[in-house]
């Protein structure tokens, strides 16, 4: 058990956690509907792990277990790394009270939604929507290619990538040019010790 001092800095809190490496290979998002508001951190892709630590969801301040909403994560992953690889997910998701119900497990480790299919896809949209305004770089493209290549090997030419690019990113951008355009909040900055 780790003893920590109090901090507001949730990005802050997973860096001194995890470390200041894992940090730098995290991206923030940040999202909202009437009912649910979800802030937190995702890896990109070129960082997918083959085990699937690095996952945490709290739901309204509470770490829990939530298969549906890991599920969801991995979906808007699908196209862009291998299928048994895992994104890591650091998620402090806020759903309106009426719509979850924290008291289905005696440690309350796991809670029922109200209406799981909205869930999954507020979470897939979301995280869609991140992954949508990064660009990759040519070695994850290229080593992503291998890997399909031996899934798949008679459905694509060497050339071709291994996911519909045209679907998730309508324009490829450099990551210099999308923060010129400010189209997603810069890469957060693990605090100096």
């Amino acid at each position: 058990i780790n003893r920590l001092e109090r901090k507001e800095d949730f990005g802050g809190r997973i860096a001194e956690l995890l470390g200041k490496h894992f940090f730098s290979t995290l991206i923030p998002i940040r999202f909202e509907t009437d009912d649910y508001k979800i802030n937190g951190y995702i890896n990109t892709p070129e960082h997918a792990q083959e085990k699937s630590k690095h996952q945490y969801i709290f739901i309204n301040k509470r770490p829990v277990k939530d298969f549906l909403i890991l599920k969801a994560c991995k979906t808007a992953f699908s196209n862009l790394i291998a299928e048994k690889a895992y994104p890591s997910v650091i998620l402090d998701i806020h759903i309106n009270l009426e719509k979850v119900d924290v008291n289905v497990h005696p440690k309350k480790m796991e809670v029922k939604h109200e209406n799981p299919g909205a869930v999954f896809s507020v979470i897939e949209r979301a995280v869609k929507g991140v992954l949508s305004k990064i660009a990759f770089s040519p070695s994850f493209l290229s080593s992503t290619r291998a890997v399909f290549k031996s899934e798949h090997t008679n459905n694509f030419s060497r050339t071709q990538t291994p996911f519909a690019p045209s679907a998730l990113f309508p324009k490829r951008m450099s990551y210099q040019d999308a923060v010129a355009m400010n189209v997603f909040p810069s890469q957060p900055q693990p605090p100096a010790s």
